[in-house]
């Protein structure tokens, strides 16, 4: 309970979260909060910035996306959502990306967050993997079934860990000129 005799709740199904209680004033100081990369929803994120943050590093690209220490808040749905509104290949290597497909993704990036936000209206989240719950997205847990885009069977594979969805029409792993 809170001094002001409110009452926090955590719920954490699929078993990613941590609670680690703080004063507001030390928030900034766990070192949890001082791993974390730049948030484009606090922080605003160009494609100057996006690039600086992950555009050395060797590793997938969406790997890179969802690495807190990078850029922090994109988890796995908004990661694949942006790769796909910005026409971009999971398996790229970010450092293989064009100042153009820069632009594109930190432009993706804001639309998928944007898109999230409007989309979730209740204080109950529910998951596209719950039984009866409508899937909103674009291109995640959308394998099997016709891109919304070129109508190309979505497909997907594991990444980090991850499922990760993409359209192999749309999200060619060739470099764009």
């Amino acid at each position: 309970m809170l001094d002001s005799g409110e009452v926090i709740h955590f719920r954490d199904p699929r078993m990613f979260g941590e609670l680690q209680p703080a004063a507001s004033a030390k928030l900034a100081e766990l070192p949890a909060v001082k791993k974390l990369g730049r948030d484009p929803l606090v922080d605003g994120l160009d494609w100057r910035q996006l690039k600086e943050a992950i555009g050395t590093t060797k590793l997938d690209l969406k790997v890179a996306l969802m690495d807190q220490t990078r850029l922090a808040g994109l988890g796995n749905i908004h990661a694949a959502e942006a790769l796909f509104r910005a026409r971009l290949h999971p398996g790229r290597k970010a450092k293989s990306l064009s100042d153009a497909e820069w632009k594109a993704l930190a432009k993706a990036i804001h639309q998928s967050l944007k898109f999230g936000l409007s989309e979730q209206e209740s204080d109950e989240i529910q998951y596209v993997e719950e039984p009866g719950s409508e899937n909103p997205f674009l291109i995640y847990g959308r394998a099997g079934t016709p891109c919304r885009r070129c109508k190309t069977l979505v497909k997907s594979y594991t990444q980090g860990g991850r499922t990760t969805h993409f359209c192999p029409q749309c999200q060619s792993k060739k470099r764009k000129p």
